[in-house]
């Protein structure tokens, strides 16, 4: 499969992924669940604008990037929990209803 990633650089190159195109399929990166490092690679969690969820690989050394592992969410699971901040500020379930975040939702914790 052909894996394009377009990638958010801020302090360094490549920082986090921010878009990628799977074959012919686009995807925008909604948010970044959790990172780690291998000693050549670097693996980023990701959910996507259509709640799926992708675990990508960047080969540091090759700069070459692979898709690992990938869950697509059911709606009656995504509709259980609300998502993390969205691009608007608003906490929003996977169908597409935007809800205020509730008090105890913290930027960065799932």
């Amino acid at each position: 499969m052909k894996l394009r990633v377009e990638c958010y650089a801020g302090t360094k190159a490549d920082e986090r992924p921010v878009h990628f195109q799977l074959e012919d399929s686009d995807s925008m990166v909604d948010e970044v669940l959790e990172t780690w490092c291998g000693p050549d690679d670097a693996f980023f969690k990701v959910r996507t604008d259509d709640s799926n969820l992708y675990i990508l690989r960047r080969n540091v050394s090759g700069d070459e990037w692979n898709l690992e592992s990938f869950r697509q969410v059911k709606d009656w699971e995504a509709g259980a929990w609300l998502a993390g901040p969205s691009r608007h500020g608003l906490a929003i379930c996977a169908r597409g209803v935007c809800h205020p975040p509730p008090t105890t939702l913290r930027c960065g914790t799932n």
